[in-house]
């Protein structure tokens, strides 16, 4: 990973773990939490397979690094349905 790939996934959890800036936040906030999670999650996955490619050479860890890509990119998956249902159910755009 580098500088500017660390600075963006620091960014992206500092704002998902920020308090609300208002008590409730409305529907297009809450989709575009859902949008930012789920795109830090892609982040995870392709760091996860560049770990892969350079530990090719310890089939012990790169199992578990498979493992833990695919659990990534079934996440993702979800937090993009998840997104979608909320945006559909609400009328809320992104």
């Amino acid at each position: 990973m580098n500088g500017a790939s660390g600075r963006q996934v620091s960014l992206g959890v500092a704002h998902l773990t920020a308090p609300p800036t208002v008590p409730t936040p409305d529907c297009g906030d809450l989709v575009l939490s859902l949008t930012d999670l789920s795109v830090l999650t892609g982040k995870v996955s392709r760091y996860v397979e560049q770990l892969r490619f350079l530990l090719a050479d310890r089939p012990t860890v790169t199992a578990h690094l498979q493992q833990a890509q695919s659990y990534a990119g079934d996440l993702r998956r979800k937090l993009d349905h998840a997104a979608g249902m909320l945006a559909y159910n609400t009328g809320c755009d992104s």
